[in-house]
């Protein structure tokens, strides 16, 4: 436009003037979008490489975790992923989990040791919010989902084959990795715990490889015989329980989606009735203390080594005398008689914790913790199971597989209280949630029939 009559040098110094504060408003608005962007890579890197990582041990897990959150911290809209975070108590998810965190915290506060109850609930609560935080980053921006799942299924892959690689072949080259020393001595016992991990990082990668398609659906296919051939050397026995567990909760939902509502519903309460025929027959099978022979074993020894079965028959007896909100988190090995030496295997009744996540609960919090426990699961595995409606359906049916690995491996494994394996499950479980969308209202667990030739 013409400038106005006789103010034409104040109308060129005005437009220069406009001109440069928009130049410098773009320029500003490019360096923040530059300098958000490596923000964003390393959050969703290190979020993919964390359980990956856990090859080189727990303490690899933890920094690569700590960058991912102190980059998604320093990015900005932080309060809007907070915000969504926290939206998520309100959902029914998020109800479960704090009723369950409630239940805990009344078996900490009342814990024969309160402040070691009370920071393993800590540890819990804050675990829980950072994932939340880390699933908002995600779940909000899709390049950042996508780059996770690359590089979790590219980790998983290379670690896979480079722990069977070396253990089969060199087995010295793992310990000078994790420990940081040379031992030629067979160090298999290194990794047996990282095969209860690859188990749960398994189902992820098949499903973020079918996710992301291309050729990162044959890495992913790739990682199936990697995670079997680990399993192998590692002889990880709770790893194999973790993959059979997960095909049965694949199975069994999937048997109900093809089914009409109501033989649906009797597939459903026939896996629950099977379960719970299956917990009364190892509970009434266990030997009571005193141990006095392999004539008190109720369980063949193939199915559960006989120390194990005497570990659960004393966490079954110590948890009956305390049947409503259990001892304490984390308190189990503290109890008397635990560290009495049993004379057949020269070991402690219950060395550190049950090996059993359900015992492992009832004794330390209590038959009410242990309810809200298994209904946070239900829930768990119910939005899973409903988010196979959506586009997500590969990440859907990981997420449903990753429950019965994980859940399925604690039968005979670790301490539910463990650090690390609590971050395996609610690091991979962040990474599922932000790659499903909730279901349409109104959609059923059953497939409609248009949806049965898929």
């Amino acid at each position: 436009p013409a400038p106005p009559s006789g103010g034409g040098e104040r109308w060129r110094l005005g437009c220069r003037r406009a001109g440069g504060r928009r130049a410098r408003r773009a320029r500003g608005l490019a360096l923040n979008a530059l300098g958000r962007r490596p923000l964003a890579m390393i959050t969703a890197l290190g979020t993919g490489l964390a359980v990956p990582l856990l090859v080189l041990g727990p303490g690899a897990m933890a920094g690569v975790l700590g960058f991912a959150l102190l980059a998604a911290l320093a990015e900005g809209g932080r309060g809007d992923a907070l915000r969504r975070a926290a939206r998520c108590l309100r959902t029914p998810l998020g109800l479960a989990l704090a009723l369950t965190l409630a239940f805990w915290l009344v078996s900490a506060v009342a814990s024969i040791d309160p402040w070691r109850s009370l920071e393993k609930w800590l540890r819990v609560l804050v675990f829980t919010g950072a994932v939340a935080f880390l699933w908002a980053r995600l779940s909000d921006r899709p390049e950042m989902l996508r780059d996770a799942l690359k590089a979790l299924v590219a980790a998983t892959l290379v670690v896979g084959l480079f722990a069977a690689l070396a253990l089969h072949l060199w087995p010295p080259l793992i310990a000078a990795v994790r420990l940081g020393t040379w031992d030629p001595k067979p160090v298999t016992g290194l990794l047996k715990e990282f095969g209860s991990v690859a188990a749960c990082l398994l189902p992820l990668a098949l499903g973020a490889g079918f996710y992301l398609g291309g050729l990162w659906r044959a890495a992913g296919v790739l990682c199936l015989p990697v995670v079997v051939a680990l399993l192998v050397v590692t002889d990880s026995y709770a790893g194999f329980l973790g993959l059979l567990a997960a095909a049965a909760v694949v199975g069994v939902i999937w048997l109900i989606r093809r089914l009409p509502p109501r033989p649906g519903r009797l597939v459903a309460a026939g896996a629950v009735l099977v379960v719970l025929v299956g917990v009364w027959a190892v509970l009434s099978g266990l030997p009571e203390p005193p141990y006095l022979g392999p004539d008190q074993l109720g369980l063949p020894a193939w199915l559960v080594d006989p120390h194990r079965q005497v570990i659960w028959g004393a966490a079954f007896l110590d948890a009956l005398n305390a049947p409503w909100f259990g001892y304490g988190i984390d308190t189990v090995s503290s109890l008397p008689g635990a560290d009495v030496i049993v004379p057949a295997f020269n070991q402690e009744y219950i060395p550190s914790h049950p090996h059993n996540w359900v015992l492992e609960l009832l004794v330390d919090t209590g038959l009410m913790g242990l309810v809200a426990t298994l209904a946070a699961l239900t829930v768990l595995i119910w939005r899973f199971a409903r988010a196979i409606a959506t586009e997500a359906r590969p990440m859907a049916w990981a997420g449903l597989a990753l429950a019965g690995a994980f859940w399925g491996s604690s039968l005979v494994n670790f301490s539910i209280w463990a650090a690390w394996w609590q971050g395996t499950f609610l690091v991979l479980a962040a990474i599922v949630f932000a790659a499903t969308r909730p279901p349409p209202t109104g959609a059923r667990l059953q497939e409609k029939p248009s949806e049965l030739a898929r």
